[in-house]
C-alpha cells in the first residue's frame, strides 16, 4: 500500500488506475485499501480461497462470476484460466478482479 499511495496524481486524478498484483497481494486488507483509494485491483487469488458461503473457490463453475470472499466487503469478479506446467500437466489459476466485468468481454 505504501507504493500505491506514492502513485503521481497527476495520472491517478486522470486516469482510472487498475493495480495488478501477484497472489500475495490478495488480501482483504490490501483489495479494501485499494477500494479507499477508489483504485481497481487485478490479482492472482489461491484456489483454496474461501468464499463468504463457506464454499472454496475452486467449486466455482462460471466464468466472470461476482462473488464475495470471506472477509471482503465487496463484491469480486472471478476468472481462471489453465497454466501449464513444465511436466506439460494443467494448473488451474484464478484471477480476481475489483472491477465488475462484463461476461460478453470473456469469450
Amino acid at each position: 500500500m505504501k507504493l500505491v499511495k506514492l502513485l503521481p496524481q497527476s495520472l491517478t486524478q486522470r486516469f482510472q488506475t487498475i493495480i495488478l498484483a501477484d497472489t500475495a497481494f490478495g488480501s482483504v486488507e490490501f483489495l479494501e485499501g485499494i477500494r479507499r483509494l477508489k483504485y481497481h485491483a487485478v490479482t492472482g487469488v489461491a484456489i483454496s480461497r474461501k468464499l463468504a458461503d463457506g464454499r472454496l473457490l475452486r467449486r466455482l463453475h462460471q466464468q466472470g462470476q461476482q462473488v464475495y470472499l470471506f472477509g471482503l466487503k465487496l463484491t469480486v469478479t472471478v476468472c481462471w484460466y489453465y497454466l501449464k506446467r513444465d511436466n506439460g500437466k494443467l494448473e488451474k489459476r484464478f484471477v480476481l478482479s475489483t472491477r465488475p466485468i462484463k461476461a460478453s468481454t470473456l469469450k
